[in-house]
């Protein structure tokens, strides 16, 4: 990847981390349940952790940083809010951002050939992400088999009275 390619890809990693922050963002925000909050939360200042190293590295390669930010951030926020209040909903929504960080991730780490420093933050930001997958899918499964047993304490409930 030659460096004019190199800042470009990095430049739409970063408005995507961007987009992902202000998601993120959006869904901490009405989340009511604390230790589910808390876990985006925690993924959110990862996330913005991402975004700023995504910055230096650019700067570093001598490129300029996306004049196109606010509009990622726009549409994260967007999408956020568009999750109409269901924790199910949000967390769908995050796993979608995080499984599409890891295919990316992985392909890049996977093309990088002569950019060390580049490909090690590209290496740091693919564990990141399959980390955060993992966490979403349990919470996920956890809501689930919550909304199952409820279903059938319901169905009981209403079958004996």
């Amino acid at each position: 990847m030659i460096r004019e390619e190199l800042i470009g890809v990095l430049r739409s990693l970063l408005l995507a981390e961007l987009s992902s922050v202000e998601l993120y963002a959006a869904h901490a925000d009405v989340i009511e349940e604390e230790a589910i909050a808390r876990g985006v939360k925690a993924i959110l200042e990862v996330e913005k952790e991402h975004a700023e190293k995504f910055m230096l590295r650019i700067k570093a390669l001598g490129g300029d940083l996306p004049r196109e930010a606010a509009r990622a951030v726009t549409v994260g926020r967007a999408a956020g809010i568009s999750s109409g209040g269901d924790v199910v909903a949000m967390l769908k929504a995050e796993l979608a951002e995080e499984e599409q960080a890891v295919r990316e991730y992985s392909r890049l780490v996977g093309e990088m050939k002569y950019d060390e420093d580049t490909l090690l933050l590209f290496a740091s930001q693919l564990i990141d992400e399959i980390k955060h997958r993992g966490w979403l899918k349990k919470k996920l499964s956890e809501l689930q088999k919550e909304r199952e047993v409820a279903v059938k304490v319901e169905y009981i409930s209403k079958s004996t009275s």
